[in-house]
């Protein structure tokens, strides 16, 4: 098949793209539609907030086609983020003059050997994509006591002007939804990356308040439109539900939920602080209502609420409601793995709601305190314990405890890590030499 012709799109089309990308849509399916390449969708994605700013100026001006990039280096730009967002998924140090350095590098790969990547380079790159001028660290190997009693040390100053129930904490936490509690799967170190499993995982987003406020979870499935979605209204999920091959997260997507809730929050007029970790897909951003904070490296085991119970608090529901579905279904298959085929992303998406809804407010405000935030002692009144139906799920869970079923998947991995030859694909990407190598939704109907 002859490949897709480049063609200047207009700005009403970018918004489009920008649109259908936030319902779920792949970039190859918008490509295909607009009989442009995937890469130039993904380009236009990546400016997302060029072409959102244009359009919302309205003017005759603004709404005339807007460059990817406003000058001949445009595919340098481009390259130099893309390796920027890759290095720092591997916990590189970035500083400015490294920036450089790899720009005329990338650069003179690319055929631009007169390119210099001067200061003033640097400053209209840093502001195109949101990049703060402060230098990243990398990680390190063990969690330092010194660095958990400096980081609750700063915080009261961090948390300055914002009361706790505008600051919160999101975190991913990869989800086997149809395992059966098997002592031989109870293992914490795997991290589950592909194999037999990987069909069976969903990667959940999970946001809360210091004061017990739970936004609606994103859901990162494998399949843009399961089977199972087939006549159902998805807006009414209590879900945010998008996809791509690997059910995990990416940047893209992230960035794509952060803006989403920087508009959630300037609707409610509310300014709020974001703690979160440096995944390899959490990019730096400037967003007007949404303050992102992110938490010392290599210390979210002792410094991150979500991690200090929240997920697990919600991951024992999860496996109960699981229990309970296999009791009450067992007499009907003859293997308790065959009923376990027939759940499906629908049902994982209702068992998570429902245990996310039951997670006590008090119990998310002990995870904050438990990790040095301040919160007020009003938030401590108690909420009445929802009500649990007494099943005993044990001829199901067989010896295995439920708190054990509910940890079989704590180091699943929920982001991409890279190939060792991810610089070259980079530069051969810009070069349009071969595809991005990132994840595109999977827009087949399957079995999920």
């Amino acid at each position: 098949m002859a490949p897709a012709s480049r063609r200047c799109l207009s700005l009403k089309e970018r918004m489009d793209v920008v649109q259908r990308s936030d319902k779920g849509q792949s970039a190859r399916t918008i490509a295909a539609d607009l009989k442009v390449g995937k890469t130039q969708i993904q380009k236009i994605l990546q400016n997302r907030e060029q072409v959102m700013d244009a359009w919302k100026a309205g003017s005759g001006a603004a709404r005339r086609r807007i460059s990817d990039v406003k000058s001949k280096y445009g595919d340098v730009n481009s390259a130099c983020w893309d390796w920027f967002t890759k290095a720092r998924s591997q916990r590189l140090i970035i500083t400015g003059t490294l920036l450089q350095e790899k720009a005329r590098l990338l650069a003179n790969a690319m055929g631009h050997n007169e390119f210099t990547a001067s200061n003033g380079w640097l400053e209209s790159w840093r502001l195109k994509y949101g990049v703060k001028s402060a230098v990243l660290s990398g990680e390190s190997a063990d969690v330092r006591e010194e660095d958990v009693a400096s980081w609750k040390e700063r915080l009261p100053t961090l948390c300055e002007g914002y009361d706790p129930e505008n600051i919160f904490n999101a975190d991913e936490t990869g989800l086997f939804f149809r395992t059966v509690p098997n002592r031989t799967l109870v293992a914490r170190d795997d991290s589950c990356k592909g194999g037999k499993h990987a069909k069976d995982r969903i990667t959940l987003l999970l946001c809360a308040s210091a004061t017990g406020q739970k936004l609606p979870p994103l859901v990162l499935g494998k399949s843009a439109n399961p089977r199972c979605f087939r006549g159902v209204n998805r807006a009414a999920l209590g879900v945010q539900y998008a996809s791509n091959k690997k059910a995990w997260m990416t940047s893209e997507q992230f960035r794509t939920w952060l803006t989403q809730l920087d508009r959630r929050f300037e609707a409610q007029g509310r300014k709020v602080l974001l703690f979160i970790d440096n995944c390899p897909a959490h990019p730096t951003m400037e967003l007007d209502h949404v303050k992102v904070v992110f938490l010392p490296a290599n210390t979210t085991s002792r410094l991150q609420p979500c991690d200090a119970g929240i997920i697990q608090a919600m991951k024992l529901g999860y496996r109960s409601r699981f229990s309970r579905h296999m009791l009450g279904k067992i007499d009907e298959s003859r293997t308790a793995t065959e009923l376990a085929k027939q759940v499906n992303v629908l049902d994982a998406i209702l068992w998570t709601v429902a245990a996310w809804k039951d997670v006590r407010p008090l119990t998310i405000v002990k995870c904050f305190r438990k990790c040095g935030f301040t919160v007020p002692p009003q938030a401590d009144e108690e909420q009445p314990e929802p009500e649990a139906e007494e099943l005993n799920v044990e001829p199901v869970l067989g010896n295995t405890t439920l708190e054990e079923y509910a940890a079989i998947d704590v180091n699943l991995a929920t982001s991409e890590t890279l190939p060792a030859d991810w610089e070259d694909r980079i530069v051969a990407a810009a070069r349009g030499e071969v595809e991005s190598g990132s994840d595109d939704d999977d827009d087949d109907d399957d079995d999920d």
